[in-house]
């Protein structure tokens, strides 16, 4: 739990980031912080690849596989989640 630090913590894990070797690739796991440090990362280094792997990693870690809205969509079966998969309503774009 970091949300009594956030500030601190955020401008630790994005200095940190800058210092990467040119090309990186970056694979994150860490919630909101991920939207913030991937945008941040983004705006100064854009040679850096910033992959936010959240929720994706879930059956590796043994969690149930619908946490998010748009699992219901991908985890579903039937016409109605596969015509939605074919045209996703939800994207993230910087």
């Amino acid at each position: 739990n970091f949300f009594d630090n956030y500030n601190q913590i955020r401008d630790k894990v994005i200095h940190k980031l800058l210092d990467i070797p040119k090309g990186s690739l970056i694979l994150s796991s860490a919630s909101s912080l991920s939207n913030i440090v991937g945008h941040r990362i983004f705006q100064i280094r854009k040679d850096i690849t910033f992959l936010d792997v959240g929720t994706s990693i879930n059956d590796l870690l043994s969690l149930d596989k619908i946490t998010r809205s748009y699992h219901v969509t991908y985890f579903s079966k039937g016409l109605k989640p596969f015509l939605r998969k074919l045209r996703p309503s939800f994207y993230i774009r910087w």
